[in-house]
């Protein structure tokens, strides 16, 4: 939980009912403050292992130990192998430490071996251990190997010195290898990792540093909070533009040609597609060049273990139970899913623990089972928070002083106090449990202005409604207010028809909305 209050991309907050009042609420940042404030506790005891089963897993990563956590505390013998020295996966080597400290991580990786779970570190399996023993030798097998890989630009001079892939950069970073690199740095890509790479290479010393990406700004998948540090730590972006050689001299980076990009149609992805201009050619002048444009997996552990691949060496498995060819194997993470986010990976080594339980225990491993397809992100139309109060906005936490940050590796998100945390856990409206919260969204919304609400103070932990009136001969009974209510502590009667003005079908009842 310390590391996804920290790394989550927040997909939750999207669905929260707040946005439809304001901002949503910051459930990651509530969901670091609480497991903040957990950690001069003592981690868990190991659980009883109450049954006769082994699973082994490949890869210690989001989704590896969140499925060995589930089987822990349901009495499994667990083993995960992984071939860093320590657990974590890509939070580990791909995360840079002023995002998550190493610390941290440490502590959640701790507390899943706190139940019991045995993690083997700097064993890679496929080179120091086959993948067919583990196979025999346990129950179950998960792999969960994640996309340790990275695409190349295929573009002349990519072998130089002075040209890093971003993934071997964050991880020599991380483990404190000291990578050298120039002043004048190109970062090709535009997602978060690039992000990292950019700003990992400032604070290595980078005079100038470069983002160069092939299409706009709004066709860039990193977080906007990503972008918009980078920019403030002094990032220049060069967008539609597109790498097309690497200039070297003497066997070292010596330059980068680019050429300007147009948009064109929309591609598979649902983005324009980036197209040439032709004549526009341009070198950005530098002597390192960091390559950040899509991660990859590596599957050459499976070899000899006969687990069937698709024709483009794709891992085949059922999408429902996330079983492989081979009965006794389950797959999770990115290993299958492709790049995403730290918490689907969590939520597919949820979907494995399933699988493997319901599998050790000779359940059928379909049955009540659904799909659960990774919600889309929902947008919002921008709210208008200028007639909103100031303590009822979203708290936006602090961060660390730009000159601070680029001065090293220090965290820069700096975690809510003890009363910022209350004040945004307060600003919940508790939805969907038909007690009224006091949002005065319905107030708010009324176009006869005839609904009066008061509740006790935001700061208030014991909260509840002080007072609650419609005023019936103002109301036009348009259903407005029930539609709106978060908590569905308003309802509207099936029959009523807007602008009926029949006062006996409005459902009302104060003390069903009342209820505490």
């Amino acid at each position: 939980p310390a590391s996804i209050g920290r790394v989550c991309t927040r997909i939750c907050e999207f669905g929260c009912q707040r946005n439809l009042f304001d901002e949503p609420i910051s459930i990651r940042d509530l969901k670091r403050y609480a497991a903040d404030s957990c950690m001069d506790m003592p981690h868990p005891q190991a659980v009883p292992k109450t049954k006769d089963k082994r699973v082994a897993i490949v890869g210690a990563g989001p989704a590896g130990l969140t499925a060995a956590q589930v089987l822990a505390k349901q009495g499994y013998y667990v083993t995960v192998y992984d071939k860093n020295p320590q657990g974590g996966g890509t939070l580990l080597t791909g995360i840079p430490k002023y995002r998550l400290p190493k610390d941290v991580l440490k502590w959640d990786v701790d507390a899943v071996c706190a139940l019991g779970v045995e993690l083997k570190t700097n064993i890679e399996v496929g080179k120091d251990i086959k993948l067919n023993e583990l196979i025999d030798s346990y129950d179950a097998v998960l792999l969960a190997t994640g996309l340790p890989a990275a695409w190349s630009l295929n573009i002349e001079g990519e072998d130089a010195e002075g040209v890093w892939n971003c993934l071997d950069l964050l991880r020599e970073v991380n483990f404190d290898r000291d990578p050298k690199i120039g002043k004048r740095v190109a970062v090709v890509g535009g997602g978060n990792v690039a992000m990292d790479g950019a700003r990992t290479s400032i604070r290595l010393g980078a005079e100038k540093v470069y983002l160069v990406y092939r299409r706009g700004r709004t066709e860039m998948p990193a977080r906007y909070e990503e972008i918009h540090e980078a920019e403030e730590e002094g990032i220049i972006f060069e967008l539609l533009t597109n790498p097309t050689r690497i200039i070297v001299e003497n066997g070292k980076v010596a330059g980068l040609e680019c050429i300007r990009m147009g948009l064109g149609e929309p591609d598979a992805s649902g983005r324009r597609r980036p197209v040439p201009i032709e004549g526009s050619e341009f070198v950005l002048d530098v002597d390192t060049v960091i390559t950040a444009i899509g991660q990859k997996t590596d599957l050459s552990y499976l070899e000899g273990a006969n687990i069937e691949l698709d024709a483009k060496g794709r891992i085949v498995f059922d999408d429902l139970t996330l079983q492989t060819s081979n009965p006794k194997v389950f797959t999770a993470g990115e290993v299958v899913t492709g790049a995403g986010a730290a918490i689907q990976a969590i939520a597919h080594g949820h979907e494995a623990a399933e699988s493997l339980d319901r599998f050790l225990r000779g359940v059928d491993l379909k049955e009540g089972r659904t799909f659960q397809l990774v919600p889309r992100p929902y947008n919002y139309g921008q709210t208008y928070l200028e007639g909103v109060e100031l303590e009822r906005r979203r708290v936006h936490m602090q961060i660390l002083p730009l000159e601070e940050r680029l001065k090293g590796f220090a965290e820069v998100e700096l975690g809510f106090t003890k009363d910022e945390a209350t004040r945004e856990a307060n600003r919940c409206l508790v939805c969907m449990n038909e007690n009224c919260s006091g949002c005065t969204m319905c107030a708010r919304a009324c176009p006869m202005g005839c609904i009066d609400v008061e509740r006790t103070g935001l700061q208030e932990t014991n909260r509840k409604v002080l007072k609650y009136n419609i005023d019936l001969t103002k109301c036009m009974f348009c259903g407005i207010c029930a539609e709106i209510c978060p908590t569905k502590a308003l309802v509207m009667s099936k029959d009523i028809e807007n602008a009926e003005y029949v006062k006996d079908r409005l459902f009302y009842e104060m003390e069903k909305a009342l209820r505490r």
